[in-house]
């Protein structure tokens, strides 16, 4: 299943937004360490197996997340697929098509977001 262990090792970057909560519900009780890091962190903490980009918590729209990508490309993180959890009522076509692996909105049911994080993990082993 996780090449951690038994269950997900997920990390959700930056502190601040609702994503844990949204991640948690999608998951129910599949067994998963989901830990919420700021920025600063991903230099001291260990990589992930998936980073989820919380739209939620960002400040600067297209910019910043294409600043929290790139510097998660040039971090011992760059070998996890990237997904990005827009604010609600996002428009997921918007932005440049490089650096994630894929982008949904907060407010998707949570079997649409357990779906895309078992999906990302099948290929991310």
């Amino acid at each position: 299943m996780s090449k951690h262990g038994e269950g997900l090792e997920i990390a959700i970057v930056p502190a601040g937004g609702q994503a844990k909560q949204v991640v948690q519900r999608a998951l129910g009780k599949r067994r998963a360490q989901i830990r919420v890091h700021s920025m600063c962190d991903i230099a001291d903490a260990r990589a992930p197996m998936l980073v989820l980009i919380d739209g939620s918590a960002l400040q600067g729209g297209e910019s910043a997340l294409a600043e929290v990508i790139t510097l998660l490309q040039q971090s011992a993180w760059r070998d996890a697929p990237i997904v990005i959890l827009d604010d609600s009522g996002a428009d997921l076509r918007r932005g440049f098509a490089a650096g994630y692996a894929a982008r949904i909105r907060l407010d998707s049911s949570p079997e649409a977001i357990a779906q895309l994080i078992e999906k990302m993990m099948h290929t991310a082993v």
